[in-house]
């Protein structure tokens, strides 16, 4: 997870990548935190993130 923060907010986890060069924030995953993760986070990248989300 080399370059992924985390946050709870409330009864919620929060997955994101800051872009500095972009000035960007990249959220790749809100979820409940009762729930754990489906898979490692480690092994999504940008594009399958996206189409996830899609």
């Amino acid at each position: 997870m080399a370059g992924c923060h985390g946050a709870r907010r409330g009864t919620y986890r929060v997955i994101y990548r800051i872009d500095e060069n972009a000035r960007t924030i990249h959220v790749l995953d809100v979820d409940h935190r009762r729930r754990p993760p489906v898979e490692p986070l480690r092994s999504l990248d940008h594009a399958e993130v996206g189409a996830v989300n899609a």
